[in-house]
Order: structure tokens, then sequence, then C-alpha cells
């Protein structure tokens, strides 16, 4: 009689994945795809296996298909709407100026939220306050399109302070000079 070998336990099995599975610098270039994606994504925060969609401020898993993945999430209407919401957004540097180089300009809304989110983190208040501030903007000031062109709730404060404002105010970024979004006379 042959005695039975004893053998080890079976090699772990490696998870398969159709396509790359990792973000891939080229995805970002102007010439892969006819520039598809140039500008509208980054390698993620969550690893190489992530892309992160800059319009949707989203991660999306690659792992599955690679680039068939990222085509897929660029096909959904979620996407799409993102895309043109971003195309109407005004660049936050023409708010930001050394305040030697700041000129007075006709006031708007936009420059009326950005100063307001700038004086909620100034003065540490709650962003809540910003969900009464915008209903009482409009109701002190019912003639001025300022005021009804303001639109600053909670959500928006915290977007405006974390990812605008915040950056401005590394040494880096601000270097000697002293950085302001108020004008000037």
């Amino acid at each position: 009689m042959a005695s039975k070998g004893t053998r080890g336990p079976p090699p772990a099995k490696k998870s398969k994945t159709c396509g790359s599975g990792r973000h891939k610098k080229e995805w970002e270039s102007p010439d892969f795809e006819k520039g598809r994606y140039a500008g509208l994504i980054k390698p993620s925060s969550e690893g190489p296996t992530h892309t992160f969609c800059i319009p949707c401020r989203k991660s999306i898993k690659v792992t599955a298909s690679g680039v068939y993945d990222l085509r897929a999430h660029f096909d959904t209407q979620a996407h799409k709407k993102c895309v043109e919401k971003s195309k109407t957004y005004r660049s936050m540097d023409e708010h930001f100026q050394p305040a030697a180089a700041v000129k007075p300009t006709p006031s708007n809304a936009t420059e009326a939220e950005v100063m307001f989110c700038h004086f909620v983190a100034e003065h540490n208040l709650a962003p809540l306050v910003a969900d009464h501030f915008t209903d009482l903007v409009k109701k002190m000031f019912p003639q001025c399109t300022v005021a009804k062109e303001f639109a600053c709730k909670w959500k928006k404060t915290t977007m405006v302070i974390k990812d605008t404002l915040a950056p401005h105010y590394s040494p880096s970024d601000r270097g000697n000079e002293e950085w302001t979004v108020y004008n000037h006379d």
C-alpha cells in the first residue's frame, strides 16, 4: 500500500482583472482617446486602483476593466451633468490677488459669496449660519440684484472654505504678500 503524501494548502488564487486595474498617467494625456479625459481625471488618494474624476469629485474604481470603467463613468448622465456645471464656474484665482494689485470692481454675487465664506472662516462660525444669512440678505435688501442672486447655503460655504480659501492660506501659496478677497479703494 502506497502512503499518501501530505501536501500543503493549495496556493492562494490571485484575483483576476480584465483590464489594467490601475490608474495610468497616459489616460490624462491630451493624446489619449482624443483628450477625452485630459484635465478631468487625476490619481485618486484611495490608491492606484482608483481614478479621481475632478468634475464629479468622486473616486472611480478601475480594477475590473481599467479604462473601460472610466469610459462607463464618463458615459453616465450624472458625469455629463457635472461637466456641464463645471464649465460655468469662474476661476477662484480671479478673487485672490495681492492687496497691492486689487482694484475696485463692480461687486457681484460670486464676490459677495466668497467674502461671506471668508468671514465665516475668519470668525470660526458654524457653516449652518449661512442658511439663515442667505435668506436674511434677500429680505434686508429686496431691491439689490446682488442680494437676489446671493445663494450661499451651508454646503456651498463649506466647499468654498475647504476647497477654495484654505489652499490660498498656506505660506507656500501666499508668499510674503498680504492676501485678501476684499476690494480696496
